[in-house]
Parts: C-alpha cells; structure tokens; sequence
C-alpha cells in the first residue's frame, strides 16, 4: 500500500532534491550553483545534507579576480596601475597568484601595502600577522632590479606584502613593501604574489 503524505514538498525547480528535515516532514534542497560540487553529510544543516567541494578535487579550472589594494596607516590609489589576479582550489586548500602593475598615477606613500584574497574563500589563519605559505617578487622594470619576500596575512581576507632586507646577522622579513623601500615605484614596475592558503569556505 502507497502512503501519501500531505505535507511532502514537490521539487519546483530543475535538480531540486526532496529531502526530510528531521520533524517527519520533507523540505527541497536546492542544487548546488557550482558545478563540480557534491552532496555531502553535514549535521549541522537543518536538512542533514550539503553541497561541498569534493575533497581531493579541484574546485574549479583557474578563474580570474581582480585584488583590490590598500594600505595600512596611509594612502593607496591605483591610479592607471593594473591589478589582475587568479585563483583555484583543490579540498581546502586555496592557490592564489595576484599582479600589480604600476601606473603613472599609482601612488604610496607609506608601509604595509595589502590584497585582498579572492572573494568568499576567507583563511583559516584569521588572525592577524600569520605568515601563510605566500612568496612575493618585486621587479624594477627600470633598472632590472628584484627583489623578494613573503605574504603575511592581515586579516581573513588580505595578505601584507613584505620583503626580505639583510644586514650582517640575519635575513628580515619584517620590511613592508611602501614608496621608497626596497626602491621608489615607478611606471611599469611590477609585484608579484603566489600563495597557498586554507580554507573553510564551503
């Protein structure tokens, strides 16, 4: 014999799941809006049941952001400069490559030049001031110099950009990037991030 329920909740949209909720009725689950993802157990959500990320698996082919870029204790305009950036995902660990080029009207003026991480993909890290897995290049397109450093996170959505400085007893990490260390920016330069970071992004 067939039971028919009375509060069953019919799918209204294509991939839609009826799943039961936990109070002997049955709600929708809506499918996932990235693709790749997959249904997952989570008793956290009121229907026992989420979309995630497979673990081990890419989250997706690189795709593009555009970092914004600030300042900490000064003043950041970037002018003409270009700012392009791209991202991946493999479990929960986030691969993140960002470039700032610098324009004629792209001015610093003070240390502690920041990017931000790629939108909704937050660190784990959260605190302030935790180096994370993150490599800097400075490049001086005038003079050929370079110059080389390290990502250190300023908060669960940005990192700082440091370079290394050495003197007759150790190699500092502590020098952020500003408008006249290692050298005064100029058209054309460029500053390089790669970095690996986790996530808890669903």
């Amino acid at each position: 014999m067939t039971k028919s329920r009375s509060n069953a909740t019919a799918p209204n949209a294509k991939g839609t799941l009826v799943v039961g909720n936990g109070t002997d009725a049955s709600t929708t689950l809506a499918v996932a809006s990235t693709a790749g993802y997959v249904l997952t157990v989570d008793s956290a959500q009121a229907t026992g049941l989420k979309w995630a990320v497979p673990g081990g698996a890419a989250y997706t082919a690189w795709t593009s952001y555009t970092p914004t870029w600030s300042q900490a204790g000064g003043s950041f305009s970037l002018g003409n400069g270009t700012s392009t950036g791209f991202y991946t995902r493999a479990g929960d660990l986030v691969y993140v490559q960002a470039k700032l080029v610098w324009g004629s009207t792209t001015s610093l003026n003070a240390a502690y030049l920041t990017g931000s991480l790629p939108p909704g993909l937050t660190s784990r890290q959260g605190a302030s001031g935790v180096p994370w897995t993150g490599v800097m290049w400075y490049y001086d397109v005038s003079t050929n110099a370079e110059a080389i450093g390290t990502a250190v996170q300023h908060s669960s959505t940005a990192f700082r950009c440091y370079y290394y400085k050495a003197d007759s007893t150790n190699l500092s990490y502590t020098n952020g990037f500003n408008g006249a260390s290692p050298w005064t920016p100029a058209t054309g330069d460029e500053i390089w991030l790669w970095g690996i970071y986790t996530t808890d992004a669903a």
